[in-house]
């Protein structure tokens, strides 16, 4: 992509919905299908190998076919899917409640004998924290069943982001108040971990990029991401040698799961000669499970680039 890049959503996302057996996946996507919305369970239709695994031809194709679709699933290889999902959803519920829905439904007949409850037992101990750590959104599955279509049709309509090559000067006091907004964030964070005093200044070391952005990243590609005509997110990537690096990487709180941060992201992605690689601080896991979905791996201490405490480095391809 050039210069000039204008990239609006299409409206629609992928969307994954996880979770364990009892936690109303399959009564999700019903009430969704009602809505018109298309939706696939990937336990019918031969989508599952006999291993217990995606087809990885047939999903594929599934999600080549669809811009917008909610689909159901867990088996062991999604998360080798993820990056072609906008949304992870993970619908949990209690052990209980789990059980106890497994015991009366009378359409699937998982979860009647006392080896398939043991079974559930185990995998909410161990399979569902796996799930969470993918997820970018859970929802908790003894809401009203309206209630959870409504959040996931919000997140169908999260394809709305709209992202743009910033242009200077018109740019100006958008990137300047969202690289603050990081900077604030970040330092704050850093205090809070005990690897920066408290304090209510920026360290001066900012001042340029957050005063004169233009000047601070000339020859360095920054985008922005809006929702609903405001500016809402910002990616600075910059060329180096043997690849690119994502330098800054923000959205705003209340942009956050309506898809700004991806849209940015996959802009970046698309347009950086690779590999592309990243730092990023070790307690921002919502940003790096992103990260990951997208492909990026976490790099070996021998291999990285930023020694301070805390940092994790990155690299995708």
């Amino acid at each position: 992509m050039g210069r000039g890049l204008r990239v609006k959503g299409t409206g629609g996302a992928r969307i994954l919905v996880t979770g364990m057996s009892g936690a109303g996946k399959s009564s999700l996507l019903r009430e969704l299908a009602s809505r018109g919305i298309t939706t696939v369970d990937t336990d019918y239709g031969d989508y599952v190998d006999a291993d217990g695994r995606w087809n990885d031809e047939r999903v594929r194709a599934l999600l080549d076919a669809h811009r917008s679709i909610v689909v159901s699933g867990t088996v062991e290889n999604q998360g080798d899917y993820y990056d072609r999902f906008d949304h992870v959803v993970l619908l949990s519920a209690p052990l209980a409640v789990l059980l106890a829905r497994v015991a009366a439904r009378t359409d699937n007949p998982y979860g009647q004998t006392g080896e398939d409850r043991d079974e559930i037992r185990r995998h909410v101990a161990e399979v569902e924290p796996l799930l969470r750590r993918g997820a970018d959104v859970e929802l908790d599955g003894t809401q009203p069943l309206t209630d959870l279509a409504d959040a996931v049709e919000r997140l169908l309509r999260s394809g709305s982001a709209e992202v743009r090559d910033a242009v200077f000067p018109r740019d100006l006091s958008s990137v300047s108040a969202l690289l603050e907004d990081y900077l604030v964030q970040t330092e704050r964070e850093k205090a809070d971990h005990g690897l920066a005093a408290p304090s209510d200044e920026l360290p001066a070391r900012y001042a340029r990029e957050v005063d004169d952005p233009a000047s601070a990243f000339r020859g360095v590609r920054v985008m922005l991401a809006s929702v609903a005509g405001t500016d809402c997110g910002i990616i600075v990537t910059a060329a180096i040698p043997g690849g690119s690096e994502i330098k800054r990487f923000w959205t705003t709180p209340p942009a956050r799961g309506r898809g700004a941060g991806a849209a940015l992201l996959d802009a970046a992605l698309a347009a950086a000669p690779p590999p592309v690689r990243l730092s990023v601080w070790e307690w921002r896991t919502p940003a790096i499970e992103l990260y990951r979905r997208r492909g990026f791996e976490v790099v070996a201490p021998a291999d990285a680039w930023d020694s301070r405490p805390g940092i994790l480095c990155l690299r995708r391809g």
